[in-house]
């Protein structure tokens, strides 16, 4: 079982499965909470800005690594 706590600032995406607990904000593209894990905190959802949409639509191959707790 992962636990955190602290704030968490991703480039991409934060998963919290079943066994994680995080507490603490949490600032990332997209964040998934599977049913089980615990979450205590502020979410802030950020699109991504212009040039980096551009550029994955050019490379695909990049891809930001996940976040797991």
């Amino acid at each position: 079982m992962a636990k955190v706590n602290g704030n968490i600032n991703a480039s991409d995406r934060v998963d919290i499965r079943n066994e994680g607990s995080l507490t603490g904000d949490v600032v990332a593209q997209r964040i998934s909470i599977e049913d089980g894990a615990y979450f205590k905190g502020g979410i802030d959802i950020r699109k991504p800005a212009a040039s980096e949409v551009k550029a994955s639509e050019v490379a695909k191959a990049a891809v930001a690594t996940p976040v797991h707790v």
